[in-house]
């Protein structure tokens, strides 16, 4: 049971450095923008929160690697 918790630890560390930092500096300054013009424009607000679930993807794979979640926790 530990080496499962532990290689489901490892498994969110190596998506925490190297894919999530990627996805949200390429989703902030889209968030940015549509974040402005979503109260503008409502039909913009769920691309809006598209992009914000993509700027907070490094705290969620940090969260899953603290609780050793399994992969499927997405």
């Amino acid at each position: 049971m530990i080496a499962k918790d532990i290689c489901n630890a490892l498994f969110w560390l190596i998506i925490l450095l190297f894919f999530s930092w990627w996805i949200a500096v390429l989703s902030f300054p889209f968030y940015i923008i549509l974040s402005i013009l979503a109260n503008c424009l409502g039909s913009l607000k769920s691309l809006s929160d598209f992009f914000l679930h993509g700027v907070q993807f490094p705290a969620k794979c940090s969260a899953n690697m603290v609780k050793m979640n399994a992969y499927d926790s997405f």
